[in-house]
């Protein structure tokens, strides 16, 4: 069959947070059509046939199967958008059947509705070709929500296409509630649900005096807690080192208490010190095989392309030539770098085929899932675990 080159299929494809995938029910998944129901809201990602006589049969077929699934759903409110192929502001023999199918569920453009920062998402720099086909569709209830409508074309982009970007402001009950339920849920409960993931503490950047003097202060409270606890084990005697089993039993119940409270305590204190004053970032943002070279080549890249975009995009000519070999060095140098990345973990395991210990050690260090140790422990100091530990073994 050979290789295949460059782009040889396409397709359509929808993302959803790993927090909502119990909500989310697939309804369709297809190459050009992908549509998800979240409670009362579709969502809907089509990627549409090119602009020509043939391909008009698809295109009509495909909204007639949209069609389908939004009438069974017809309690829910529809988000629409993808890459038509048409420029669905014009009037043509192309666009009526997709004007067609947004007359009858009332779904507005969000073109119309919000003008963007660019009157493009398609371009061909090489062919100075630029057209608008991408769009967003709302039910008409939703239009007031409208808040952010822009293309990113202020970005380093691979892709034929910009981004297309869209916010909007979505009443509570619209996404929580469901479907012929009439319970509702209140906002504490919206907010756990749609609670975004927690970032991970950059320490290597920490202002670690400040954490240090911060968490002292927030726990020295608990100390007279832990002294107490002391107290009621040993007794009022200070030489008195060791206590009878039988009498620590009759105070582990308030021991453990004691000892949950200052546990407890601790945790909150390190969670509310770490997310005051310690950088955090997304998880997976950081990239192990990124190098200082791909930083300068991204800076080199960044610069010629803001030197051609203040010039207006011009199609030819030396920003536009150097534009397009900084991108091109930059992207070449991502895939070898990944790619040189991956032969090392390869290489490395080979090596370590000579001793199946170190093997199994290597593989599980580059490749084996690392069980997450709990956010709040990855914040406490050592005297913190010791303080603890200290009070548990005494109950014990």
């Amino acid at each position: 069959m050979g290789l295949l080159k460059g782009r040889p299929f396409g397709g359509a494809a929808i993302l959803v947070h790993k927090r909502l995938m119990g909500a989310a029910v697939p309804l369709l998944i297809d190459e050009r059509v992908n549509i998800i129901r979240l409670k009362k809201l579709l969502f809907i990602n089509v990627y549409c046939p090119s602009k020509s006589p043939d391909m008009r049969v698809i295109t009509v077929e495909m909204l007639n199967e949209i069609a389908l699934i939004c009438e069974m759903n017809n309690d829910c409110q529809i988000i629409m958008g993808g890459d038509f192929n048409i420029d669905l502001r014009e009037s043509t023999l192309y666009s009526k059947p997709i004007h067609t199918f947004m007359q009858k569920f009332n779904l507005k453009l969000t073109y119309d509705i919000k003008k963007p920062n660019c009157d493009y998402t398609f371009f061909r720099d090489v062919l100075g070709q630029k057209t608008m086909i991408d769009f967003f569709l709302l039910s008409d209830s939703l239009t007031p929500g409208l808040g952010r409508h822009e293309m990113g074309d202020d970005l380093l982009n691979f892709s034929d296409h910009l981004p297309l970007f869209i916010s909007l402001s979505l009443d509570a009950e619209v996404v929580l509630n469901s479907p012929g339920s009439g319970a509702t849920q209140s906002s504490s409960d919206a907010a756990k649900k749609l609670n975004t993931p927690k970032k991970r503490l950059r320490w290597d950047h920490a202002p670690i005096t400040v954490y240090s003097t911060r968490s002292y202060e927030s726990l020295l409270p608990l100390h007279s807690k832990i002294d107490n606890c002391l107290t009621l084990l040993l007794g009022n005697d200070a030489s008195c080192v060791f206590r009878n089993r039988n009498d620590i039993e009759k105070l582990k119940a308030e021991a453990v208490e004691i000892i949950e409270e200052v546990y407890s305590g601790v945790v909150a204190v390190l969670i509310e010190t770490a997310d005051s004053c310690i950088p955090s970032v997304a998880p997976h943002v950081l990239k192990h095989w990124w190098t200082a070279e791909l930083n300068i080549l991204k800076k080199n890249s960044n610069l010629a392309f803001g030197r051609w975009r203040v010039a207006k995009k011009p199609n030819a000519g030396p920003l536009f030539e150097d534009y397009i070999s900084a991108k091109k060095m930059f992207r070449n140098a991502i895939k070898k770098t990944k790619n040189d990345s991956k032969n090392k973990i390869n290489t490395s395991l080979l090596n370590a085929l000579n001793s199946i210990t170190d093997f199994w050690s290597l593989w599980k260090t580059k490749l084996g899932k690392k069980n997450p140790c709990p956010r709040a422990f990855s914040t406490m100091p050592l005297w913190c675990y010791n303080m603890v530990y200290y009070s548990t073994t005494m109950v014990l």
